[in-house]
């Protein structure tokens, strides 16, 4: 800086001690993104652990960075080297024991996009690397297992790193103190104004370090104002400050849920954060609870706890393991234990005994480690079989044939929302006897519709009938009035006059409608009643009427169980822990009110034919992903879908056990 240090701030440099409230707030910041990681109850938005832990930086580097320049004792290049002996060889260690088990456990597709995310965690891009991956649509990879996502806000902080001292530095030698200040508020002011014209953008503001820098930088204005404003408090004002401070950290991290999140709630838990590190010098009785001992030896080790949690969780959850009481506390007790040794063992010794000049720590803690990434990236790449953990060839194959089997190519047969009317040519969108020339069957609906054409092919093949699919995302037949002139509403009346101008004028013999039952958000927002069951018993009704009026025999299919948290690969692996199934009551309990309006319809109009996946993919216990390891999804969780093979292996064994469904119909 480029002013002589005034009296009081020479005197502030030699009283500085350790402050282990600050320690302690790290422990909450950690412990809150534990919980949250952990799919408590007790902390619905404890992701905002990570934004205090930005504070603490902002306030702790800009500090650093200030007094050190007073005193004329910084330099760029030992902060650079501080900065790298302090982050990286943890980091480098938790990596290397993330890749040894990503080798054993990830399955060959995991496994390349694990090693792109190790290139860019060790290159200080895991925010950049995040923000693209996740973000590539529906089919998109779960983020949940994930090894090394939690270490995007190591990318955001090392990048701050990077920017801010040359930036702070240049400031103090071309403003007085007190226009620094002033600079550094505007600067906090852009970031947030950035943060709040972006928020409806979630991954846009929760990665990029633009809007991410107000965080780091109510800490830095802090860290500069404590010097440059001196307000004389009474001590009763320092305690009510801390105890705000904590409180609006626990409101917005406990009460507050994520669908909060992004908005200006944000400055609840920073503030907050920056008004517990503002009183922690005049040993206010927030920082009082902070510094007890428990919470300090967390916070100390709060790094380590923070780089070894999540891949435990990523992996537990990876392989398809319930995170209950039980699994939760040993996740726990082994994050802690590894935490303590990495702080102990590789933290601490690094940072006080083991030294390298700038040069040599840049090549072995940042060049080497990032070579190795990208050796072990491209060989992995090139040769996916290597890894331990790998899906049986035609389970795999079978996977792949995802759910439009031998139509794959034609995007046509399901067709894109935006251009309802365009369908596919009859002979690429057509199932069963491909052979015959007339088209017996319609198949509409939305995706799980098509994901049921394995099924009904059996069905039209032993019949000798041909299909004809015209399906689309998100869209099941359902005649229903759409009200508010949306785009949404627009396309889906359109779409349901294009059916209905097929059913009218191909006189089919069969009208087959399939869908998703159960989703309640992706078209009834618009509709006029807003009960959903009641919309879906009067867009059922209305079709099989319209159906029944054109001559043709309505069949309803029930939607198959959902996946909930079994993995579609479960089962087919060399790397299996868990039971491939769920519980059947479970099933039964998440589709009992569509079933029930369904089979209501089913006894009304006794011309309707209802078949049912779950008769052979349940049985009275359990509800399958498997068979004979072979697997039956293409997606998991609840919006899961069937693959080709898994729905053509539920239509034989249906045949065999039950008899053709549309067979009576016959004439």
């Amino acid at each position: 800086m480029n002013r002589q240090a005034d009296t009081d701030t020479t005197s502030n440099l030699s009283k500085r001690k350790y402050r282990p409230d600050i320690d302690g707030l790290r422990a909450i910041a950690v412990i809150l993104v534990l919980l949250y990681h952990l799919g408590t109850t007790f902390t619905p938005a404890g992701f905002l652990g990570v934004d205090i832990f930005f504070v603490i930086s902002g306030f702790l580097i800009t500090d650093h960075i200030y007094l050190n320049s007073i005193k004329k004792q910084f330099t760029i290049r030992n902060f650079y080297l501080k900065r790298i002996r302090r982050i990286s060889p943890a980091l480098i260690v938790m990596a290397m024991a993330t890749t040894i088990a990503a080798y054993f456990i990830l399955l060959p597709e995991d496994l390349i996009n694990y090693a792109g995310s190790l290139i860019a965690t060790l290159s200080s891009l895991a925010n950049f690397y995040f923000w693209q991956f996740i973000n590539i649509g529906y089919f998109s990879t779960d983020a949940s297992v994930l090894p090394l996502l939690h270490t995007w806000s190591l990318g955001v902080e090392e990048q701050f790193y990077l920017v801010w001292p040359l930036l702070l530095i240049s400031l103090g030698k071309l403003l007085t103190r007190k226009l620094l200040l002033i600079a550094i508020i505007i600067l906090t002011l852009a970031s947030l104004m950035t943060y709040v014209m972006y928020q409806s953008n979630g991954q846009l503001v929760y990665y990029s370090p633009l809007t991410r820098a107000f965080e780091l930088l109510i800490g830095a204005t802090l860290a500069i104002g404590q010097y440059q404003i001196s307000l004389h408090r009474h001590r009763i004002i320092d305690h009510l400050l801390s105890l705000i401070g904590l409180a609006a950290i626990i409101y917005s991290t406990c009460i507050l849920t994520a669908a909060a999140y992004p908005s200006l709630y944000i400055l609840l838990p920073t503030i907050g954060s920056a008004l517990v590190i503002a009183t922690g010098k005049n040993h206010a009785i927030g920082n009082k609870i902070l510094s007890c001992k428990p919470l300090v030896f967390v916070g100390l080790i709060s790094y380590s706890l923070y780089l070894w949690h999540w891949p435990i969780i990523a992996y537990v959850s990876y392989l398809g393991v319930p995170i209950g009481l039980a699994v939760g506390s040993s996740i726990v007790i082994i994050s802690l234990f590894l935490a303590i040794m990495s702080w102990r063992y590789i933290e601490q010794p690094f940072r006080f005994k083991i030294q390298f000049n700038l040069t040599k720590s840049f090549i072995l803690l940042w060049i080497i480690p990032i070579i190795m990434s990208v050796c072990f990236y491209y060989t992995i790449k090139k040769h996916p079989h290597l890894g331990f953990n790998q899906v049986t060839t035609t389970a795999q194959q079978i996977i792949d044939n995802e759910y439009f089997g031998f139509i794959k190519s034609s995007s046509k047969c399901h067709t894109d929302q935006q251009h309802p009317s365009r369908l596919g040519k009859q002979d690429e969108c057509s199932f069963g006897d491909r052979d015959r020339k007339k088209i017996d069957v319609l198949l509409t609906g939305d995706s799980h519709a098509m994901s049921e054409m394995g099924m009904l092919n059996v069905f039209l093949k032993q019949l000798h009938l041909k299909g004809y699919v015209a399906t689309q995302s998100s869209s099941p037949f359902l005649l229903v009035t759409l009200v508010k002139p949306t785009n949404l509403a627009h396309d889906l009346n359109k779409r349901s006059d294009t059916i209905k101008k097929l059913i009218k004028n191909n006189k089919y013999q069969y009208v087959i409608l399939g869908g998703a039952w159960q989703s309640k958000g992706y078209t009834f927002e618009t509709i006029t009643d807003h009960n959903y069951l009641s919309v879906l018993k009067t867009g059922l009704e209305n079709s099989i009427q319209y159906i029944i009026a054109n001559g043709a025999t309505p069949v309803i299919v029930y939607d198959f169980p959902p996946l909930f948290s079994t993995t579609i690969h479960c089962g087919v692996t060399k790397v299996s822990v868990i039971d491939c199934s769920n519980q059947y009551e479970q099933v039964m309990a998440y589709q009992a009110k569509t079933r029930e309006v369904i089979s209501d319809l089913g006894v009304k109009y006794p011309q309707v034919i209802l078949i049912d996946p779950n008769q052979i993919i349940c049985d009275s216990k359990k509800c399958y992903s498997a068979f004979d390891g072979v697997p039956l999804y293409f997606t998991g969780k609840l919006s899961s879908h069937l693959n080709y093979g898994g729905s053509t292996i539920i239509g034989e064994r249906y045949l065999q056990k039950y008899g053709n469904p549309l067979s009576h119909n016959q004439y």
